[in-house]
């Protein structure tokens, strides 16, 4: 195995950083979420009375560290299935920059973040219409 050279190292720096960053975020919105009892109100829902395609997520992440698995799927059922492939394509993308310092996403990946776009309102869309409220 090859050392890693001092830019790649780098890179490595910075994104450990990034990812510091993004993890005590989510930490503190828990901490946030656990004191408050529930999340900040959906704009969308206030507005229109409509479900987005993120309702439930909060709930649906305080589920997944409790390893509840299944109210997580009632709360959110896409997120649940697409926020392991987001954050596999993600990480991908982030070895990639550590590796070669390209960080442009490649037309698979756009092609895999359209479909899950597409898939979210979709299914917004139907749990609006055929889905009881949460």
């Amino acid at each position: 195995m090859q050392s890693m050279s001092d830019i790649q190292k780098k890179r490595l720096k910075k994104t450990l950083k990034e990812v510091a960053v993004v993890i005590l975020a989510g930490f503190l919105y828990y901490l946030f979420v656990r004191i408050r009892g529930k999340g900040f109100p959906c704009i969308f829902n206030e507005l229109t009375g409509w479900l987005c395609p993120g309702c439930g997520a909060s709930r649906m992440c305080m589920s997944l560290i409790r390893f509840d698995f299944a109210s997580a799927f009632h709360y959110n059922p896409a997120l649940l299935f697409i926020l392991p492939i987001l954050f596999t394509v993600l990480a991908v993308q982030k070895i990639r920059y550590i590796r070669t310092g390209d960080y442009r996403a490649r037309l698979w990946e756009n092609i895999v973040f359209a479909i899950l776009g597409v898939l979210l309102v979709a299914f917004s869309v139907y749990r609006n219409i055929y889905l009881p409220p949460l």
